[in-house]
């Protein structure tokens, strides 16, 4: 929400759009239980903070490098170099994906599997 007040409401529009998209990060150990089943379980490992990080980083760097030059005059006028499009998209990405672990932390003690958000770190849901 904070890029409605430092930019334009496209930019506003495009940091959630980009937060949508990285909420569903951490259900791909969805998939992943379906290709390794003994290595993965849902609300594991990509349901963490250090997931998250890495994945917002991640993804960041590829938004980056795939949208600096054509958004150039985009939002709100003014060219948008590689450094400020990777700090913005992997804040909306670390905002996504922090937001999917928090809701998933809200009914996960009685109707699924605990999350361990704060894994490696410290090893209690």
């Amino acid at each position: 929400m904070f890029a409605w007040f430092v930019r334009d409401r496209r930019a506003a529009a495009t940091f959630v759009g980009l937060a949508v998209i990285a909420s569903l990060l951490p259900d791909i150990d969805l998939w992943l239980t379906e290709l390794f089943p003994a290595e993965f379980h849902h609300h594991g490992v990509t349901h963490t903070v250090v997931f998250a990080v890495l994945a917002s980083v991640v993804g960041g760097a590829l938004v980056a490098w795939l949208l600096a030059g054509p958004t150039d005059d985009w939002i709100d006028g003014e060219r948008f170099d590689r450094k400020s499009l990777f700090a913005f998209s992997t804040g909306a990405f670390l905002a996504g994906s922090l937001s999917h672990i928090v809701a998933d932390m809200l009914p996960a003690p009685d109707t699924s599997t605990p999350i361990e958000p704060l894994w490696p770190f410290f090893d209690k849901p």
